[in-house]
């Protein structure tokens, strides 16, 4: 115990953590389980004093609705300290790609092509040329620097519209110059023409044939919607793609993983950007959950234990920053999860506290008890199927 009567405790295997709230009891009547007596009895005046089901109703939102907070503050907080120390993982604004059909190569853009000035304004990554043209079609002026020459031009996003593999309504601008880390062969249709769908030797062989030219690579966009890029593959990035052992066997890389390209913020920058970067989390896990829950269309169901075990894996093959970020997308998925308007879960308590405050007494225990028991049901047989999903997956079903 602390000096304030909190009790900590270390459990053997730490796989997880919870608060425990004295007089957590929000029927008519509290009661107390007593040790000593072993029964239940009434609060003492001491113990009414401090315990959470005799608070008032906005002292029991605050300290309810703390616990979900908390996870998003430590990710804030982080986050900004990661932006601000170590630097935000981002992309150098050279183009390594540009779609076929889309507003960049009718502007007459090319993979090299390194992006100086958008609108005037100096650019020091690709994220922020994504930004602006995703939530914008209007005419933007890039200033590009091709070999010794600089020059501007004017590009246009196209407005599209679609549902993407998981099921997410998306609804954005698009400029077709990217900056592609790389490309799986499994997800290549074809190469110059060449159709190479499911014959990753075959892809493999050409790409290797093409280093140092411009390819042209087609591949799914989008359901249904496929898209052409020209690129320009070079071997000496591409050392692991016919190499089995290699993490990037069977994949073509268009970005020199061997120099990581982060940007150092200050101070206010970090915070603002992290805040951002934790709101674009925050909306992206809305709509993820929407679409499982609710949707028909998603490609990929829910994951389970396995599903999460190898994204930490992944994350902590690709050093201690990807772990770190992954850390603190957990805590913000933790604390959305945790709001979700469901019985068992913060959320549900405090709609629970809502009908209270509308209705002017607390919801009757036992439909309080009934709700809790649905809720439980419910998460359960949410967990449940998300293994069984992960085992048919890992058998091939």
């Amino acid at each position: 115990f602390d000096r304030t009567g909190t009790r900590w405790s270390w459990s053997r295997w730490p796989l997880g953590g919870y608060v425990e709230l004295f007089g957590y009891d929000s029927a008519a009547e509290p009661t107390l389980w007593d040790e000593q007596l072993k029964a239940r009895r009434p609060y003492t005046e001491a113990e009414k004093a401090v315990a959470f089901c005799y608070k008032s109703l906005w002292q029991r939102v605050i300290i309810v609705a703390m616990g979900p907070l908390a996870n998003f503050f430590f990710a804030i907080i982080l986050m900004a300290i990661l932006f601000g120390t170590y630097g935000e993982a981002s992309t150098r604004p050279v183009i390594n790609a540009v779609g076929e059909t889309s507003p960049a190569k009718r502007a007459g853009l090319l993979p090299g092509d390194h992006i100086l000035q958008l609108d005037g304004e100096p650019v020091d990554r690709f994220e922020d040329i994504w930004e602006k043209s995703f939530h914008n079609i209007e005419e933007m002026r890039w200033t590009l620097r091709r070999g010794d020459e600089i020059f501007d031009v004017l590009v246009t996003p196209d407005a599209l519209e679609y549902i993407d593999k998981k099921g997410i309504e998306r609804a954005h601008g698009r400029v077709g110059a990217v900056a592609f880390y790389g490309l799986s062969l499994e997800d290549i249709i074809s190469i110059n023409g060449e159709n190479v769908k499911g014959k990753l030797n075959k892809a493999a062989s050409l790409i290797t044939s093409l280093f140092g030219q411009v390819v042209a690579l087609e591949i799914e966009m989008t359901p249904g919607k496929t898209e052409v890029f020209m690129t320009r593959p070079r071997a000496d990035m591409n050392s692991g793609l016919l190499d089995p052992d290699h993490e990037d066997y069977h994949r073509v890389v268009l970005v020199d993983n061997t120099d990581p390209y982060f940007l150092r913020h200050s101070p206010p920058e970090a915070l603002w950007y992290a805040g951002a970067k934790i709101h674009g989390f925050l909306d992206e896990t809305m709509r993820f959950l929407k679409v499982a829950l609710f949707g028909k269309d998603a490609q990929e169901p829910v994951g389970g234990l396995i599903t999460m075990g190898k994204i930490t894996g992944k994350a902590l093959d690709s050093g201690w920053y990807m772990f770190v970020m992954l850390i603190i997308v957990f805590s913000v998925q933790i604390g959305l999860i945790n709001l979700l308007p469901i019985p068992v879960l913060d959320g549900g308590y405090l709609l629970f506290f809502a009908y209270e405050a509308i209705v002017g007494k607390p919801l009757p225990a036992k439909v309080q008890d009934y709700a809790l028991s649905l809720g439980l049901i419910f998460l359960v047989g949410i967990m449940i199927i998300a293994n069984i999903a992960d085992i048919a997956k890992l058998w091939g079903l």
